[in-house]
């Protein structure tokens, strides 16, 4: 080959790169528009709830305090404000509050149990029934329902009616369903002292700061068949049974007395 004639050399094709700003914007544009597309579609707004537990408080109550209804947006509904707020309630004990994706919310709460029921005017209004709980609260709100607990009648001190209830919430649920009402009962000794009616017919006088060891044993002091009071305000092991007077004997010893006047 001739020194005057170069040699052949193939030219390389330029490489051309992409526009990072461009792929970038690219990227930004369809991720927007997926998160856009996202909060506007079912996936992002509740759409179940589930509430359970409650005794006393209604579902729609529990609902609108906690701003919780479907529709509303999953992510920006806050659960620890809502168990907040529950926990606001004197009946509830304990709440949790379960935010399941997509959509739902589960409330559960756990009521401190109803021991009493008060029957109490309030600002001079017609008697109504109130829960009395078993941390001694009472609630505002009148109660509707069965009666299905101790009937508190007579009753105007309420930090008695909180001492009774703490004391009540220590009985076995066999012997309070036999409790139909108890009184305050006056008393030249004690300020404490109380008359429990039961479903048997019988009666018993007690004090309230011995009330559950009291009201576990008062049977044994009542013969078989027999219907009276019992009196147990000294201690747990010590009582005694007066029987009712019936009727016929009480006519018949107030006969005998009449008699017994008009002899010479």
């Amino acid at each position: 080959m001739p020194a005057s004639i170069p040699p052949f050399r193939e030219k390389k094709a330029k490489v051309t790169h992409p526009n990072r700003w461009a792929i970038g914007f690219i990227l930004f544009f369809f991720i927007s528009a997926l998160v856009l597309l996202f909060f506007q579609s079912p996936l992002s707004k509740i759409q179940h709830i589930e509430i359970k537990g409650q005794e006393t408080l209604e579902e729609n109550e529990i609902a609108a305090q906690v701003s919780l209804a479907p529709g509303v947006q999953f992510f920006e509904w806050d659960r620890e404000k809502a168990e907040e707020r529950l926990r606001k309630y004197p009946q509830v004990k304990d709440v949790a509050v379960t935010k399941i994706f997509p959509g739902k919310v589960v409330i559960t709460l756990s009521e401190w149990r109803r021991v009493a029921l008060w029957l109490h005017a309030d600002d001079g209004s017609v008697d109504r029934l109130h829960p009395v709980l078993e941390n001694g609260s009472v609630l505002d709100e009148p109660w509707d329902g069965k009666v299905d607990k101790p009937l508190l009648r007579g009753w105007e001190d309420v930090s008695k009616v909180k001492a009774l209830s703490q004391e009540l919430a220590k009985v076995e649920p066999e012997t309070l369903r036999t409790l139909s009402e108890i009184h305050p009962h006056e008393s030249d000794l004690y300020d404490d002292e109380v008359r429990v009616f039961t479903d048997e017919g019988n009666e018993v006088i007690t004090r309230i700061s011995t009330f559950r060891d009291n009201i576990a044993q008062y049977r044994k002091f009542i013969p078989d068949d027999a219907r009276g009071i019992v009196h147990m305000t000294y201690s747990e092991d010590f009582g005694w049974f007066e029987p009712y007077v019936k009727e016929d004997t009480r006519d018949e010893e107030q006969g005998s007395e009449a008699d017994d006047t008009r002899q010479p």
